[in-house]
């Protein structure tokens, strides 16, 4: 029986055959070409991924050192404006001291000095109170410095966007 159908259909067979290889070659060169397309564009695309990544690589340093720049300038401005403030107030403090300066009365010339039995040593005169406080010029003067980075410390501060 199968013999009778290879004879009678041997032409329908072997042109059926021919026409399944050539739809499989032509699916295979279909599918060759569809490879090569894709495998340029996404070359096309790393491509371009790179070229990207470098722009924006690129964009991110300047921007980071236009802020550098920006932080730098704002950290002169600011270092002036404290020297400034500095100079300022240690003259101040400097004429404080002068004005407000203790000096002390030295030994007559009959070498009696202030009694200490007021409760104050020697040398330290009349009209000062009994409990005040006195202080030397460079603790002075360092405490004007402190309180002068204190007030521009605090003053940054509060310039900082909240």
């Amino acid at each position: 029986m199968i013999g009778l159908l290879l004879t009678r259909w041997k032409w329908g067979i072997g042109l059926f055959g021919a026409l399944a290889f050539l739809g499989l070659a032509l699916a295979a060169n279909h599918y060759r070409h569809a490879y090569h397309a894709e495998k340029a564009l996404r070359a096309a695309d790393r491509a371009l991924y790179i070229q990207m990544q470098y722009t924006a690589q690129s964009k991110a340093v300047a921007a980071l050192q236009a802020t550098e720049a920006r932080y730098k300038r704002n950290a002169d401005n600011a270092d002036q404006a404290f020297q400034s403030k500095l100079a300022d107030a240690r003259r101040s403090a400097d004429q404080y001291v002068l004005t407000h300066r203790v000096r002390g009365t030295f030994a007559s010339s009959t070498g009696r000095a202030v009694a200490s039995a007021e409760g104050r040593g020697p040398g330290v005169p009349a009209s000062l109170p009994a409990d005040a406080v006195m202080v030397s010029e460079s603790d002075v003067q360092a405490c004007t410095d402190a309180v002068t980075y204190g007030i521009g410390a605090h003053d940054w501060a509060a310039s900082l966007p909240k």
